[in-house]
């Protein structure tokens, strides 16, 4: 974090005489709202606001935090020398930045899914989520609430019912590529949380490495937190810091566990995930949606339009189109908006039939396809010898899906 001006720094008045006992003033920008400083780098503690100066004019060590604030310095008798508006505050630079992607959940490519006791990607993109203790029922969806978080949107576990001794989990994976820059570092993690049981419920977070590159079905717990009791119906921000991931190089699990056991149709939800290689927690700052979505297409791509679960039967909006060639055959080539992490799997559907088929608008039919896939762009294609009509507007659908879960 960095500092306010110099280590010692020293106001003088117009003669150029020390300002003893001058008083610095911080505010959020554009306000009079009083914002913290600190007085170490952790920003662990609070400077008084406002900072007063010795009676040679320095001031202690004053840090910032993110944002930008509005500075007043005064004498001691309280009347103003000047007023800086904007000071900018703690710069987001590589080791403020959040590792975790979607981390407010905003975006939401993929269909609901029904809970089960093996981790899985609902709606939201990037996030697993399952149960223990016989769960039943239970759909892995997005939620928006305004208010609830920085943007209103959360992953959530909805109507989920589950024996004694359940949990509900929710985890979010970090490929290798990332997980370098956490190697032999501190690390400090935060999401806010919510659940509706009626009584308290104990959440603890584990982070643990992969014990193969990208490949979580062995891993290693670095570190479990203690737990926090969170009330039913608060929104509450749970924080972890981790002193030394070690040698996490091979990718890093961040699992939220709510110890609720015997519940009956109750909901939980998780948004703000924030995981920085510090050793101190920052704001979260949610990102631009275009953003966030660029990086999720890393991992899953989708023709189906926002807001519409990938789904055969689901229309032809956003579905790719193409001419059937003379012979009958076609091909739908399609490139990815971003290079995948991995060949992903591909997944096809019909906009107009319960089936993976490609489907004939010109007559109202279907007709089966192949594909070739790579990183960067696949083609969706029909062989001629079981030609469809020459000329015949031909529509897919597809999901590839190179995540990590």
């Amino acid at each position: 974090m960095p500092r306010f001006y110099s280590p010692r720094m020293q106001d003088v008045d117009a003669s150029g005489d020390p300002l003893s006992g001058a008083k610095l003033y911080f505010y959020s920008t554009g306000t009079t709202t009083a914002k913290d400083t600190f007085s170490d780098s952790s920003l662990s503690t609070e400077n008084a606001n406002p900072v007063v100066a010795d009676a040679s004019g320095r001031f202690g060590a004053i840090y910032l935090q993110s944002g930008s604030y509005r500075v007043i310095l005064k004498t001691s008798a309280d009347v103003q020398v000047w007023d800086e508006d904007p000071v900018i505050g703690a710069a987001e630079d590589l080791l403020d930045r959040n590792l975790i992607i979607n981390g407010n959940c905003v975006v939401a490519q993929g269909a609901a899914a029904t809970v089960s006791t093996s981790y899985q990607i609902g709606q939201v993109d990037m996030f697993g989520v399952k149960a223990d203790g016989t769960p039943t029922g239970g759909s892995i969806n997005q939620h928006t609430e305004e208010g609830f978080g920085s943007t209103g949107t959360s992953l959530r576990l909805s109507s989920f019912s589950t024996g004694s001794g359940g949990n509900a989990y929710a985890a979010y994976r970090i490929e290798s590529n990332d997980a370098q820059i956490l190697i032999d570092k501190p690390s400090f993690f935060k999401c806010v949380v919510n659940h509706n049981v009626g009584v308290n419920v104990d959440y603890t977070v584990t982070i643990s490495k992969a014990d193969t590159a990208d490949d979580f079905s062995s891993t290693t717990t670095i570190d479990t937190s203690s737990a926090t009791s969170v009330s039913s119906g608060t929104e509450t921000t749970i924080t972890f810091s981790v002193s030394d991931m070690g040698s996490c190089g091979n990718g890093v699990e961040i699992e939220v566990k709510a110890a609720c056991s015997t519940v009956s149709s109750k909901s939980f939800r998780w948004t703000d995930w924030d995981l920085k290689p510090i050793a101190y927690g920052t704001q979260f700052r949610a990102q631009p949606y275009a953003e966030e979505q660029g990086h999720c297409e890393r991992y899953r791509f989708s023709t189906f339009p926002e807001g519409t679960d990938p789904a055969q039967n689901a229309g032809f909006t956003g579905a790719p189109a193409t001419i059937a060639g003379a012979a009958g055959g076609f091909v739908f080539p399609i490139v990815f908006p971003t290079r995948m992490r991995a060949q992903p799997t591909v997944t096809t559907y019909n906009p107009e039939a319960a089936n993976a088929y490609a489907r004939n608008n010109s007559d109202n039919t279907d007709t089966p396809v192949a594909s070739i896939i790579g990183l960067s762009s696949m083609i969706v294609y029909h062989n001629p010898i079981d030609a469809t009509d020459a000329d015949d507007l031909m529509y897919i659908h597809v999901v590839a899906d190179a995540g990590l879960f």
